[in-house]
């Protein structure tokens, strides 16, 4: 099979929720301490490690890879095929943007299939493309291929 597309996640989203996140704890941080509640500043310096985790998330949101071949998705992680969905099993593409995905013009695909859990939508079950650049033209080209793929195995079915 010939790869058709190929992407990783955008982290510019990420790293942005991450530093309002960051700019927020600072707040509070400043704010606890000028009102001369240093329990609560006690409390903060425990959400440390959680700032630390930036990095890490980071190296495992870009250690995915996914390919569009010319008959299924595929989804790569740590660079070992992680999930394989054939044509035949996608019933349906949703798009999920949030208002940051938005502007960074990222999204995520989720792929509803047999296993994906009926009729809930839910971008967490290992069948999506997480924050992939230009979604509108990713699900467009895989709709595009999905219709053709149907087609002429409706053709040669006769």
């Amino acid at each position: 099979m010939s790869v058709v597309w190929s992407g990783k996640s955008c982290l510019k989203n990420t790293v942005v929720k991450f530093i309002i996140v960051i700019v927020f704890y600072a707040m509070m941080f400043i704010y606890f301490r000028f009102i001369g509640l240093m329990w609560f500043i006690d409390e903060l310096k425990l959400g440390i490690p959680f700032l630390s985790a930036l990095p890490i998330y980071c190296f495992l949101k870009r250690s995915v890879t996914y390919f569009i071949t010319n008959g299924s998705i595929i989804i790569h992680y740590l660079g070992k095929k992680y999930i394989e969905i054939t044509f035949d099993q996608i019933k349906g593409i949703c798009l999920h943007q949030g208002f940051l995905a938005r502007i960074f013009n990222c999204g995520s695909l989720v792929f509803l299939t047999p296993y994906s859990g009926g009729i809930f939508i839910s971008k967490y079950t290992g069948h999506a493309f997480f924050d992939v650049y230009e979604p509108e033209k990713v699900r467009e080209l895989l709709m595009n291929m999905i219709q053709h793929d149907r087609s002429f195995y409706n053709s040669n079915k006769r």
